[in-house]
This record gives structure tokens, sequence and C-alpha cells, in this order.
């Protein structure tokens, strides 16, 4: 079993998500090339800092940085197709980081 590890955290490395998993939006704090998973508490919004995995992913930090939407290809998806004719700056960076990051794949397995 792989391991990574940050400051704070101990990352085991995984290969697709595990069933109970889902991306831990922590943006630039996790390590770079690699996606943060982890558990939610049931009735929280506390993480179980005991489990948390990680997948090697070339585009892991412009997938953190569409923290704006569902980390979902869905919920991303549906962002891009509502604002994709925004004329607002940020609201275009948006939309093309979503863009980017349904084009990376990694959500297919979530």
């Amino acid at each position: 079993m792989t391991k990574i590890f940050d400051d704070r955290h101990e990352f085991e490395i995984v290969e697709n998500v595990p069933k109970g998993y889902e991306i831990w939006n922590i943006g630039k704090n996790m390590i770079d090339g690699y996606l943060p998973l982890c558990q939610v508490i049931e009735g929280t919004y506390s993480i179980n800092p005991d489990t948390l995995k990680a997948i090697k992913v070339e585009d892991a930090q412009v997938i953190l940085s569409v923290g704006f939407c569902s980390l979902t290809i869905k919920g991303m998806e549906r962002y891009v197709k509502r604002y994709s004719n925004s004329k607002t700056p940020i609201v275009q960076r948006r939309v093309e980081r979503a863009k980017k990051s349904v084009r990376s794949n990694v959500y297919i397995k979530i």
C-alpha cells in the first residue's frame, strides 16, 4: 500500500474512487498531481481523517479549482451549459476550468 504525506495528513494512493468516497475540495492545500478523496461523516460536514485516499491525476489542481460548482461530471456539465454564454470574465474562466475538468474523465467513476 503506497502512501503520500503532507504537513498534516496521510493519503493512501488508489487507482479508482472507492464507494462512499468523494473529492475533498481542499484546493491548493493538496500535493500537486493528486486528487484527495475523503469519507464525509454522516450528518455533518466533517471528514474522517483516518481514511483519506488520493488518486494521481495530471489535472488535479484544475479539478480542485472548480470548487464553485458540483464536483461531479453532471454538475460541471450543467454549469457549463448554464453559464457558457456569460460575458463576465470570472464566469468565463470558471466555465473553461469546468470544461477542462470534465475532459479529464476523473469523475466518471464517482
